[in-house]
């Protein structure tokens, strides 16, 4: 095998190993770190395996439920437990890894692929977070937008007509697939969408005649201004107290959007020259869209689950606020900085001025990339027509800066882990990163490349000591759950409440036996609260921190729920139902307080 080849090879391995013994190690500490959001996978698959499918995420209509039906696989396989339904997530991605590289390789170089493959198995703790659970996607979601953008920037030498219109249909396919399992997806296909638009010979047409009618240079960017003021009026306005004049201009502003559009769609389509190829094009990206988003709009047809958005309604008066902590905390935890705004001890002094000069290294390299492909992106701004070569760069751009630009807009609560937010920011980042290094390389400037990515190493591996900090409390060790069951079944127990975090985890340990419904939180299956309604004699488990002195009663029990819980107030129905409740028993079992408790 020749040399380049097998460094390939052996570097591309070696991150592999080193990804997946990363992930490894964080899934095996599922007794600190099981929490409710992963464990409502767990029973999902579970109940897959029974022959019950939901298109979505329990509670609510987005975030698709593959990963569930995947992990299912692994469950039938080895069995109902943590681990088992765990290892889908870091073997997903193992793929992606594998995928990015080749993609990489093809589109950026060899040596891009090689640093790049390196960077994206050492993510920073807060993403680690993201990648080794199931339920978050990050490695399918990943995966397929990297498949996505992979179809885009490459093309074969000599296509044939049977590949020239299988590659829009494989491209559908994918898109409609992950629009189903994350609406994150719509960002890679919307970058996609412009800067292809950019690149076709209709456009290139459209924007000859414009700059011969004397559109100056800079008139293209003039008209983004009012673009996007009609974006942000017409999509992130839902949250405000609409009077009467905003509601008319937010109704305005989409229907401006929608037939700017629509009449940009014509246009383009009038001047083309090859309107049937076009077509048969279209056809087949639909076909693959159709058939990869079934799961989506077959459940919307035949049981009227209609998707929902995945960003909450906002407003823009948010935006100053939002902005400054999405600039100032998510991007500098992104790359791996201490958060601010969590209660953990401070970094040692050396790790600390480590973290700030992994963040130098970053911002350096993402103003590098942006000095040396600074035509493509000006073309961009200008929305001038550009090439293949320039579209790599456009696309990187827009995935950096459309999530950031989503969640200042948006309206969803912001908090360290809303990092997972800015997923594609963090892929183009990366890969902006490996594209300057690989560039440095090139230049002999061999040492400092190497240093880079040693103090790249050690500072993520250093971060991880964060993770080691959350994980420091214990719930779920074998002793504490079979004196947790004995006890309840010796009062003939069947259910109970717990905080939501804990709630779900429960009730996938005992595999169902005993059903644990949250009291505070989301009520994300409601079966098991329907079947706790009617149950003479139930339980509650409140946090040992929040149990107040003895003696154990029924206001002590209402004291320490009310006490500040991790998923929020307790529900109200709880509190309605008191005074048809008795206290039977009081236990300490763990890290919980149990109450037996039974209704008069």
């Amino acid at each position: 095998m020749p040399r380049a080849p097998r460094l390939d090879l052996s570097i591309g391995l070696a991150s592999l190993i080193l990804s997946i013994g990363i992930n490894l190690w964080a899934v095996l500490q599922w007794r600190a770190n099981f929490d409710g959001d992963e464990a409502v996978l767990g029973l999902m698959s579970l109940h897959t395996l029974r022959g019950e499918f939901t298109p979505y995420f329990y509670g609510q209509r987005y975030l698709g439920s593959l990963e569930a039906i995947l992990a299912a696989a692994f469950i039938g396989v080895l069995g109902p437990s943590v681990l088992a339904f765990r290892l889908v997530a870091p073997l997903l991605y193992g793929v992606f890894l594998v995928l990015v590289f080749f993609h990489l390789r093809r589109v950026w170089g060899p040596l891009t692929a090689r640093i790049g493959i390196f960077l994206f198995a050492l993510p920073t703790y807060l993403l680690l977070y993201c990648i080794y659970r199931p339920g978050l996607s990050a490695g399918l979601v990943l995966g397929l937008g990297v498949g996505i953008l992979h179809l885009t920037l490459t093309r074969p030498n000599s296509p044939t007509p049977t590949v020239r219109y299988l590659r829009p249909f494989l491209f559908g396919l994918l898109a409609g697939l992950g629009i189903w399992i994350h609406p994150i997806l719509i960002i890679p296909l919307a970058a996609v969408g412009l800067t292809w638009t950019l690149q076709t010979p209709e456009w290139r047409a459209l924007y000859s005649r414009a700059t011969a009618k004397h559109v100056r240079r800079w008139g293209w960017p003039l008209l983004f201004a009012p673009l996007l003021v009609l974006a942000v009026l017409g999509f992130f306005t839902s949250g405000c107290e609409l009077g009467a004049v905003l509601r008319v201009l937010r109704l305005g502003s989409l229907g401006v959007l929608a037939a700017l559009g629509g009449v940009g769609a014509l246009l383009l389509f009038a001047a083309s020259h090859r309107r049937v190829s076009l077509l048969h094009q279209a056809m087949w990206l639909g076909a693959g869209l159709l058939l990869g988003n079934l799961p989506q709009w077959g459940s919307w047809l035949r049981l009227g689950i209609r998707p929902s958005s995945a960003v909450l309604p906002s407003c823009p008066t948010q935006l100053l606020d939002r902005g400054a902590y999405t600039l100032f905390e998510l991007i500098p935890v992104m790359w791996g900085m201490q958060p601010t705004s969590l209660p953990v001890p401070p970094l040692p002094r050396p790790l600390a001025w480590l973290s700030l000069a992994i963040l130098m290294l970053m911002t350096v390299g993402i103003i590098g990339f942006g000095w040396r492909e600074r035509r493509a992106l000006a073309a961009l701004v200008g929305l001038a027509p550009g090439d293949r070569q320039a579209m790599g760069s456009q696309l990187l751009a827009l995935l950096f800066i459309i999530p950031i630009a989503l969640t200042a807009l948006g309206g969803n609560v912001l908090d360290p882990y809303s990092v997972r937010f800015l997923l594609w920011s963090w892929y183009a980042g990366l890969v902006m990163l490996a594209h300057v290094l690989a560039w440095l390389w090139g230049a002999r400037r061999y040492s400092g490349v190497v240093v880079g990515l040693a103090l790249w190493a050690v500072h993520v591996v250093g971060g991880y000591q964060f993770l080691v900090h959350e994980w420091r409390t214990t719930y779920y060790t074998p002793e504490a759950m079979t004196t947790l069951t004995t006890t309840l079944q010796t009062y003939g127990v069947s259910g109970g409440y717990a905080d939501y975090w804990q709630s779900y985890p429960l009730t996938f340990l005992n595999q169902e036996r005993l059903i644990i419904a949250p009291y505070n939180g989301i009520d994300r299956y409601p079966r098991y609260t329907e079947r706790l309604a009617d149950s003479p004699t139930f339980a509650y488990l409140t946090p040992r921190e929040a149990a107040p002195p003895a003696p154990a009663t029924l206001d002590s029990l209402a004291a320490a729920l009310r006490a500040p819980q991790p998923a929020g107030p307790v529900f109200d129905a709880h509190f309605a139902a008191w005074p048809r409740l008795s206290l039977r028993a009081h236990h300490s079992i763990g890290n919980w307080e149990v109450w037996i408790v039974e209704r008069r």
